[in-house]
């Protein structure tokens, strides 16, 4: 998995899939539920950076169930947010916003503000590209919030950004 990841990080994702799809066969075989789903959402990741944002979304549902299987909420919202990303390059909106909400939802859940604060600029992204300015800026700002919250400058100057070209 380590090594298919360095091949993800140097953009070589052909190799990354082949050692992915490597891993994915032991994780099956060894019956490791969690580093299964682990392995299935890298592997959705390099699909949605090669551009092919159906078979991401295939591999991300498939990585969901592996995670509503073994009880692994903090994954399980990973692949909702993932599946909504990959649906915004679709241009399938309402299925992006559906699936951003029910991440944010286990992220809340969980309390987990920093996995909170990317959903909810991701969610701004998209409503801003879908021409929905004014409710973008509320999540560019609600993300900001909790960023700030958090102490992270990095992705607090990134809502910053956001909510200057929203307004």
């Amino acid at each position: 998995n380590n090594l298919a990841v360095c091949f993800s990080q140097t953009g070589d994702q052909d190799r990354a899939l082949s050692h992915f799809n490597e891993c994915l066969e032991i994780m099956r075989k060894g019956k490791d539920p969690v580093r299964e789903c682990k392995c299935l959402l890298n592997m959705g990741a390099c699909y949605a950076d090669r551009g092919d944002f159906k078979h991401a979304i295939e591999i991300f549902e498939q990585a969901f169930i592996v995670c509503r299987a073994c009880g692994d909420q903090e994954d399980e919202a990973a692949c909702y947010c993932n599946i909504g990303s990959a649906c915004v390059q679709l241009r399938q909106m309402e299925r992006a916003f559906e699936s951003y909400d029910l991440g944010l939802r286990i992220l809340r859940k969980l309390n987990d503000k920093r996995g909170e604060a990317e959903c909810l600029h991701n969610m701004g992204a998209a409503n801003f590209n879908d021409g929905n300015t004014e409710l973008a800026v509320k999540l560019f700002d609600e993300a900001f919030q909790l960023n700030r919250g958090l102490k992270d400058a990095r992705a607090a100057t990134l809502c910053l950004n956001s909510l200057k070209a929203a307004y």
